[in-house]
């Protein structure tokens, strides 16, 4: 055979043994499939259980109805995914527990982290995504699931599941608590001074609790009362200040100790100056700030002071100037304003007729027969219109 044949046939040969494989190997030519990324979670202070937020408390700093929970997503080679990669979580019953992200600074008209979902999303930055797990009104076993797609190839799917637990919280409580004896007081329009047991005063009993509904064994509120010209509100008496007695001592705001979780307060229809007090609504206000959150609090309570008597007219008083009047030509004055002051049989001023009402209330007449020197009253009556006479209707 010639040189070049038997190169030929040599050089087919080591062909047909690459081809099958050299008659060994790992069976030539198959791809195996890459690596899988990973996600690892973790929750803050390794918290798995939170109590229930049966007073649906909304989310405050420092509050234990609420939890910080981080997942993380890693390539294959242990390096963090890009940023921006989106991870996936929901809950499995969002009666117990509801989810939540960071709050983003761009949408001012809310605030994402206290916004809840059963199911959300959030970018990853250095391969981290940050939830917030919230507790809601029922106990019990919640599982949550984040996912994520495999930065390793995009059509397969990361998964895990995160098991936690809500125990049952405190029951229902408000951290202002307002408790008045009753919310109707007479009108006091003698300007009758307090004294113990008068029916004047309402005693009224506020509570303060902490975030978690215990007592605050201390601190303090500001109390204010709205509008001050029929009401006002005093203390029980200290006795370490022998020289006044606080019950008394009559003021429209101020700020007042917690004793214990508790205030007494009592609520007097009665005006500082000591002017009568006049049928009407007023409310009592109590602020204060959260020891453990920080969270500013607020609560109002509505009081209505009442006439002793049927608020139909009983009495007419007059009231005018001092001044001298004049007859017309005279180069004197010749104007004089008068007003009438119409009060229920308790002496309080009856109300105005409600809008739209067409009637005239008050009747003025001058009673002497003479035209004398031209007198004439004028005012405005029921309708709006300017009426002038002897004899005239207003309201």
């Amino acid at each position: 055979m010639s040189a070049w044949k038997k190169f030929l046939a040599m050089g087919l040969a080591s062909a047909l043994l690459a081809a099958c494989g050299g008659g060994g190997g790992d069976g030539g030519g198959s791809l195996s499939a890459p690596a899988a990324g990973s996600m690892r979670y973790d929750v803050v202070g390794g918290v798995s259980t939170l109590p229930s937020n049966r007073s649906q408390i909304p989310p405050e700093n420092n509050s234990p109805f609420w939890v910080q929970l981080n997942v993380r997503v890693l390539r294959a080679n242990g390096s963090p995914v890009p940023d921006g990669t989106n991870v996936n979580i929901r809950t499995s019953n969002v009666r117990s527990l509801a989810l939540s992200i960071l709050d983003d600074p761009a949408t001012t008209d809310r605030n994402e982290f206290a916004q809840f979902f059963g199911t959300v999303f959030a970018p990853t930055v250095a391969g981290q995504a940050t939830f917030f797990i919230h507790s809601q009104l029922d106990p019990g076993s919640v599982a949550i699931t984040a996912s994520t797609p495999d930065p390793e190839q995009p059509s397969r799917t990361l998964e895990l599941t995160i098991p936690f637990t809500i125990s049952q919280g405190p029951p229902p409580f408000e951290r202002i608590q307002i408790e008045p004896a009753r919310t109707i007081l007479p009108a006091n329009v003698f300007g009758i001074t307090p004294f113990w047991g008068s029916p004047f005063i309402v005693e009224t009993t506020i509570t303060r609790r902490n975030v978690s509904g215990d007592l605050l064994p201390s601190g303090t509120v500001q109390v204010s009362l709205n509008p001050i010209t029929n009401t006002a509100y005093s203390t029980l008496d200290d006795p370490a200040t022998t020289a006044i007695n606080e019950f008394d001592q009559l003021i429209g705001q101020g700020t007042e100790d917690i004793v214990a979780g508790k205030l007494t307060l009592f609520i007097h229809s009665f005006n500082i100056t000591g002017q009568a007090t006049q049928p009407g609504p007023f409310t009592l206000t109590i602020t204060a700030t959260d020891p453990s959150t920080g969270a500013n609090l607020s609560k109002q309570q509505l009081f209505q002071i009442v006439a002793q008597a049927p608020q139909l007219p009983a009495t007419i008083e007059i009231i005018r100037q001092s001044a001298t009047l004049y007859i017309q030509g005279s180069g004197g004055n010749n104007t004089l304003l008068m007003q009438a002051l119409v009060k229920d049989g308790a002496a309080a001023l009856i109300p105005d007729p409600i809008a739209g009402a067409t009637f005239n209330n008050v009747q003025w007449d001058i009673v002497d027969q003479g035209v004398n020197g031209g007198e004439v009253f004028r005012g405005v009556n029921a309708a709006g219109l300017a009426v002038e006479g002897r004899s005239i209707r207003v309201r």
